[in-house]
């Protein structure tokens, strides 16, 4: 069975001169809500390799750093509407955050390494 990536928050940021995206991804989830969990942020301009930072806090930390992006101008879009206007979204993020996981992965743990690892197993046939 294949896992699908939990998106926490997508972002974009459109304007005449730029076209940004930003969102988190839930790596491990955290088994309280006061518990940190290991999230992915992802940062970039549509079209270019996107930034990655492994981040630990807790779900009101990162609702944080999403609400401070609302304040910026970014607008919550669905995983639907980003493949709409990105399609190969999905598949260059996987790549780039199994390339983040596998810097990380002592920080991280097996588990969130097997996740990203399994996810490329699949994509990869």
């Amino acid at each position: 069975m294949s896992k699908s990536l939990n998106y926490v928050f997508i972002g974009q940021f459109k304007s005449a001169s730029s076209d940004k995206v930003w969102g988190i991804i839930e790596l491990v989830p955290p088994k309280y809500s006061y518990d940190s969990g290991k999230y992915i942020s992802f940062w970039g301009r549509r079209g270019s390799k996107y930034q990655t930072k492994v981040i630990d806090g807790n779900i009101y930390e990162i609702a944080n750093l999403y609400d401070a992006k609302l304040d910026k101008g970014y607008k919550k879009v669905n995983k639907n509407k980003l493949d709409e206007i990105y399609p190969n979204f999905e598949k260059d993020l996987e790549t780039t955050a199994f390339w983040t996981v596998l810097t990380k992965a002592g920080d991280l743990g097996e588990k969130a390494f097997d996740y990203v690892k399994e996810k490329t197993d699949i994509m990869n046939g």
